[in-house]
């Protein structure tokens, strides 16, 4: 199936690409230009011999049905600078400006006429996307800034309203790093207004806010055979209540944090406590409600991906971040020191070690002997959704404009961890991984992965001010429950008529995009590394592709109307460049000379052949990391 969808991506693309040249071909036949050849696809030479599956001649025009599915060629009699030419009427060359024009913009004008028609049909068929919901906000990004929280759902930016994520997503990389955007957001019932300043993210070469979409507590895949679908965990239930269940504590989740919250814990939970067990309140398809419970399994063929660890967390109990404006910002301050919850010494301010905490007010004593009381429901849920979040350091300023480093101490201990079957602990420094020197705790988990983790590696510590050697084997994380729950997504979907307003929006929406695109490249807030080539291109569309065919279509019909806005841009080379030089020819009563097209041809060629280069190898690194 996966070579499957590979190839309908190729075929897709391909396809996209021989209508432009059929709008070429088709407009060159109507003002009665020669095509000397029409070709579906390309016909390399190979050992003298042109590869391709038949070709014949009808009239003036060979007709070529290449072996490379790639899209196609139109050549024109006496089309490039260079070219033989009699005079003949029938030639390029010999026809009118006004009738060469028709030509050049044929092949963009069928590409948004087919962009269009498969945006109909896409959403007659319906279209999945992700609801602008927000699912996590990273501390001190500026969403987290100007006050955006988990499960707030987001309405409109700048007065424009939107639906789907991938909107947001969109005018935020498009937008300036200058200006604030203005959002409308939803949250329990109430609308509110807030200010967000998009901030340049170095490492994606993008604008960004910080947050990610939201996941719902309705299941979507249960595996046969692991613990969750053997307990009768059911595609469609809607987990309505969530206890984790260990041989010391139990605790259920509160009803205040959001569903992707909860997603997270159970994702980590194996992590944290492998023989732990999960607890659910499940109401099914039929609206019965169902009490599960279930552990987890070594499964190596659903992990197999991940990389190897020792199961440890870094010492995080410095109040590095406070949201603004929220409750959590009345109790406690920056840089301050947790060092006891409870009767409990930590190393960690985190749900793991709030979980084991009794119900009820729990006291947080600071390294100044200060003590601040809080529910430990809610000093839970500032936790989870990250209202407050604890660093090894002080970060630089209030607003975390700097993260903070964090030292290569140990936090917290996972149970049946090969740290803690090492012997490692809680408050220990690591000074060594091997042979490398760590200072932070970054670095710390770069030595890991750099080590051959099918040996033991010796982990240099101090404790307490003793100097110890310990030897752990990192392992993959291999235990699984066996479930997924679903994105937070809906369906767009119309009749002929919404489904036709629905494609007139996206076409003038996303030609603007292509604008606004180049102009954010030319102020640098958006690097050309994220620009898509034909790998990309075809790499994207087959992940489309096993979206669902409405998914397909429309992502088919959005690379149509770029390919023809693309073609349009007034560059040599492209049908927007021979467009110019047509405009050139129009004012100054005569065709612009060959050699100057040809050196203008020469450069583009050099420009668009050193991007697309560049853009190929931006495709196929993230292909290897994805």
């Amino acid at each position: 199936m996966d070579l499957l969808t590979l190839v309908y991506a190729i075929f897709g693309i391909g396809f996209l690409i021989f209508v432009h040249e059929l709008g070429h071909f088709l407009a060159a036949k109507r003002v009665g230009i020669r095509v000397e050849t029409f070709a579906l696809g390309f016909q390399p030479t190979i050992f003298g011999f042109k590869a391709r599956f038949c070709a014949f001649k009808w009239g003036d025009t060979e007709y070529v049905i290449g072996m490379l599915p790639f899209g196609g060629y139109v050549k024109m009699s006496g089309e490039e600078p260079g070219d033989e030419r009699t005079g003949s009427p029938d030639e390029y060359a010999s026809k009118k400006p006004s009738e060469r024009a028709q030509v050049l913009v044929a092949g963009a004008i069928m590409n948004l006429i087919f962009g269009f028609i498969f945006f109909i049909i896409a959403y007659s068929v319906g279209v999945p996307a992700d609801r602008s919901r927000v699912g996590a906000v990273s501390p001190g990004e500026p969403a987290w800034s100007a006050g955006i929280r988990p499960h707030d759902l987001v309405t409109a930016v700048d007065g424009e309203p939107i639906r789907e994520f991938r909107e947001l997503f969109t005018e935020v990389a498009l937008s300036s790093r200058d200006e604030p955007l203005a959002l409308t957001i939803e949250r329990n019932d109430k609308v509110i207004q807030l200010e967000v300043r998009p901030r340049f993210d170095a490492g994606r070469g993008i604008l960004g806010i910080g947050v990610i979409p939201a996941t719902t507590a309705v299941v979507e895949d249960v595996i046969e055979g692991l613990p969750a679908g053997l307990a009768g965990l059911k595609s469609g239930d809607l987990i309505e209540q969530l206890t984790f269940v260990t041989d010391r504590y139990e605790f259920t989740v509160p009803k205040s944090v959001s569903p992707s919250g909860w997603w997270r814990l159970i994702s980590s939970y194996v992590t944290q406590d492998p023989g732990g067990r999960i607890r659910m309140s499940v109401r099914g398809a039929d609206g019965a409600s169902r009490e599960l419970q279930f552990g987890s399994v070594e499964n190596e063929e659903a992990t197999k991906e991940r990389q190897p660890v020792i199961g440890v967390l870094p010492s995080a109990r410095m109040i590095g971040y406070i949201q603004p404006g929220s409750d959590a910002e009345k109790l406690l301050r920056l840089g301050q020191e947790v060092v006891q919850l409870g009767d409990t010494p930590i190393h960690q301010l985190g749900e793991w070690t709030v979980m084991e905490q009794p119900s009820g007010p729990v006291v947080l004593r600071m390294s100044d002997n200060e003590t601040v009381t809080v529910d430990r429901d809610v000093l839970f849920g500032w936790l989870v959704d990250n209202t407050v979040f604890a660093t090894g350091v002080m970060p630089s300023d209030k607003n975390g404009d700097e993260p903070p480093k964090t030292p290569a101490v140990i936090g917290n201990v996972g149970i049946g961890s090969p740290a803690s079957k090492a012997g490692l602990r809680a408050g220990d420094r690591v000074t060594k991984v091997g042979e490398t020197s760590v200072d932070t705790y970054n670095a710390f988990r770069v030595a890991i992965t750099a080590q051959d983790s099918s040996t033991e590696i010796p982990f240099v510590i101090d404790r307490g001010g003793e100097t110890l050697t310990i030897k752990i084997r990192p392992e993959k994380p291999r235990h699984i429950f066996g479930f997924s729950t679903e994105a937070d997504k809906f369906i767009k979907q119309g009749g002929v008529v919404e489904a036709c307003q629905l494609g007139l929006a996206d076409m003038g929406l996303w030609m603007k995009r292509v604008f606004l695109t180049l102009n954010s490249l030319i102020k640098r807030d958006v690097s050309a590394k994220n620009l898509a080539g034909p790998v990309g291109i075809i790499m994207a569309t087959k992940r489309m592709s096993t979206q669902g065919l409405g998914s397909f279509l429309w992502f088919l019909a959005l690379i149509s109307v770029n390919l023809g806005v693309f073609n349009l841009l007034p560059f040599p080379i492209l049908d927007g460049g021979h467009l110019l030089f047509l405009a050139i020819e129009k004012i100054k009563g005569s065709p612009v000379n060959d050699s100057v097209m040809h050196y203008a041809h020469l450069v583009a060629f050099v420009l668009l052949i050193s991007l697309a280069l560049f853009v190929t190898f931006h495709d196929i690194k993230r292909w290897f990391l994805s």
